[in-house]
């Protein structure tokens, strides 16, 4: 394949593309909002932009609830959608902006979230546009 001092050169080629793709990488999984204050109107732009009023209750307003987790996910901590973990605090902040009392209740809806949203195209095209729109409310991304 590489003989000599072609060797050399096809590595050199090969770690400024790897430094070139760990630098977008950085860039991609970084967080459109970081600071967890911010949840509270990440939350009221979901409910405008939706036309939901509340997270409990019936099994469409769950649903949302997990919709909305997705995209808090997505604006907070994005790696974590291909899967990196939750950064400190954002579980806690989540559940507590929510009105959640169990932390895992988090865990649960993020879980059935990112499956839904790779097996159900109407949750993912819901999800997508629904971020769109907040993206463009939060004035973000």
């Amino acid at each position: 394949m590489f003989t000599g001092l072609d060797r050399i050169n096809a590595l050199q080629i090969i770690r400024k593309e790897i430094t070139e793709l760990q630098s977008i990488e950085r860039s991609l999984s970084s967080p459109l909002l970081s600071d967890y204050s911010d949840i509270p109107k990440a939350i009221n732009a979901f409910l405008d932009v939706t036309g939901t009023t509340r997270f409990e209750g019936t099994w469409e307003a769950v649903n949302n609830r997990k919709k909305f987790i997705f995209i808090a996910i997505f604006l907070f901590a994005p790696g974590m959608i291909l899967g990196d973990s939750m950064p400190k605090r954002l579980r806690a902040e989540l559940g507590k902006a929510l009105g959640l009392k169990a932390a895992s209740a988090i865990s649960n809806n993020w879980a059935d979230a990112l499956f839904y949203y790779h097996q159900y195209p109407d949750f993912r095209d819901d999800v997508d546009k629904t971020t769109q729109k907040m993206l463009t409310y939060l004035n973000v991304g």
